[in-house]
């Protein structure tokens, strides 16, 4: 009897249950066009096509010892600042304690001293953080973990801050996405967590996956729905079909 029951059930469930086919293209789950936010000659190149990388790794470097000169002048005006701010506290703390000894004239003359000089050192954090700026545009970092999958300038190419040019692309390493389309009459069938049982073109082998996002608007050239299954390891570029299987 209690086999025949769970018999009962999985026909209930599989009659419920609908296959609606999908195609899918595999897409990297990131992908970003890196390009220099500087102008300058492109000085050095880190990485080449099929480089794995680390977020905030160095990718390449514009000619930047203006720059770094630049940066080093600004560090030096902010530690003379600094010295100058804790002259001018020491004075002003010491006429605080015998403003009562002195003229009023005299003890404004060591406050706005002591104010200029906090207004310098303000300054001059600013300009330092303004100069580091400078710097690190001048260099090209890995926005996350991944692998360089393209490659266009080189060494002694010249870039502008006016006209970006990719300089790499940069792609997650093995997390993909499929990014499926569907008819879109069963738009309120598909649901985020339904199955997809697919296969990749040229392998014979299934995989399932779930429907991780559901794209809100169809298609009108195509009348088809998209949405998206993550996955691993599987080589971009590739196609596939399947069926989303509903709950």
């Amino acid at each position: 009897m209690r086999k025949l029951l769970f018999v009962l059930a999985i026909l209930f469930v599989n009659a419920q249950a609908e296959n609606i086919y999908a195609t899918f293209n595999v897409t990297p789950a990131k992908s970003a066009d890196v390009a220099f936010y500087a102008s300058g000659v492109v000085d050095k190149l880190y990485v080449d096509i099929n480089s794995k990388v680390k977020k905030g790794q160095k990718l390449g470097a514009l000619q930047n010892n203006d720059l770094q000169a630049s940066l080093e002048m600004a560090k030096a005006s902010l530690k003379d600042a600094k010295i100058a701010l804790e002259f001018s506290k020491r004075d002003y703390e010491r006429e605080q304690k015998v403003q009562h000894l002195v003229d009023e004239v005299t003890f404004d003359r060591f406050r706005q001293v002591y104010e200029r000089a906090t207004a310098g050192v303000v300054n001059a954090q600013a300009n330092v953080k303004y100069k580091q700026s400078l710097v690190d545009n001048s260099i090209l970092y890995a926005p996350f973990d991944g692998i360089i999958t393209d490659k266009k300038v080189e060494v002694g190419d010249v870039v502008s801050s006016m006209m970006l040019k990719t300089a790499f692309t940069v792609q997650s390493s093995s997390s993909r996405k499929l990014l499926l389309e569907f008819d879109q009459t069963n738009w309120k069938k598909v649901r985020l967590g339904d199955t997809f049982r697919y296969k990749i073109d040229g392998d014979t082998k299934e995989h399932i996956g779930q429907i991780s996002k559901i794209y809100s608007v169809s298609n009108t050239a195509n009348r088809k729905m998209k949405a998206e299954v993550m996955a691993n390891d599987i080589m971009v570029g590739l196609y596939g079909d399947g069926n989303i299987i509903t709950k």
